[in-house]
């Protein structure tokens, strides 16, 4: 009996801790999503982790659009998160709705990213209004797979999100839709590759800098940087200038 009570309660350990781990990845996958577009954003640009969508580029004035809202699922697993009865997708496509009705976000002005480690073959909703050549026949079969999907399940966890969808305008739902795009690697995830288009990106790959010890330090300052934003009750916002400065502060140390 003593054996078997310390089976199951280490099995249930070993599901809490991989748990916790696939949870760490993911917060730690949005600091990369931050550091890319801190690497790429024009100056005058906001970038913050953890406000109204996983993060959220804020792009100066005089650019087409004005801000991305990325909800970003990063998996240990290799799970993909945005399948069409994923909670993930649901629960992010009802969010967004929110905010929009709320007029939180100005839909007209913005574009929703999904972002992911993960990649799938099979066919499903979000890949199919992501492709560059989606057409609005495209949006209207979406929107009429989702209200299928939504009046239809018996998942208990799905149903608050689709009573969300249910209930908003079409006219609303659709406008969403058009500006969702997905973003997935294009087969098996290797972090090397994108820790790699940052060092491009903060031109470090000049052959004489040593990019990956760089690298490791602003990621360290990001960090520490969101928690003392957070502790002091203040919103994880940054500039891409000073992004740059602390990488050019470093290349001098270097």
């Amino acid at each position: 009996c003593t054996n078997r009570y310390w089976e199951v309660n280490m099995s249930e350990s070993i599901d809490y801790l991989f748990s916790a781990k696939g949870q760490m990845y993911g917060y730690l996958y949005q600091i990369d999503r931050a550091l890319l577009w801190l690497s790429t954003c024009p100056d005058g640009s906001i970038i913050s982790i953890e406000t109204d969508d996983d993060v959220v580029v804020r792009l100066k004035n005089g650019e087409s659009i004005g801000t991305i809202y990325e909800q970003d699922k990063a998996s240990v697993k290799k799970k993909y998160p945005f399948t069409n009865t994923n909670v993930n997708l649901w629960k992010t496509l009802s969010n967004w709705l929110t905010l929009i009705e709320t007029q939180k976000i100005n839909a007209e002005n913005s574009k929703f990213l999904l972002a992911t480690n993960v990649t799938t073959k099979s066919s499903c909703i979000v890949k199919a209004i992501s492709v560059y050549d989606a057409d609005e026949a495209t949006y209207e079969r979406a929107y009429c797979d989702l209200m299928g999907i939504a009046t239809t399940t018996k998942s208990t966890a799905l149903k608050p999100y689709a009573t969300k969808l249910i209930q908003s305008d079409k006219s609303l739902v659709m406008s969403l839709l058009r500006r969702i795009e997905l973003c997935e690697c294009p087969s098996s995830y290797d972090r090397k590759i994108f820790l790699e288009q940052i060092i491009q990106g903060l031109h470090l790959n000049d052959g004489q800098t040593p990019h990956y010890e760089i690298l490791k330090m602003l990621y360290g300052w990001i960090i520490n940087a969101c928690m003392a934003f957070w502790l002091n009750g203040e919103d994880a916002c940054f500039d891409p200038k000073v992004l740059w400065n602390k990488r050019d502060y470093l290349k001098q140390q270097f």
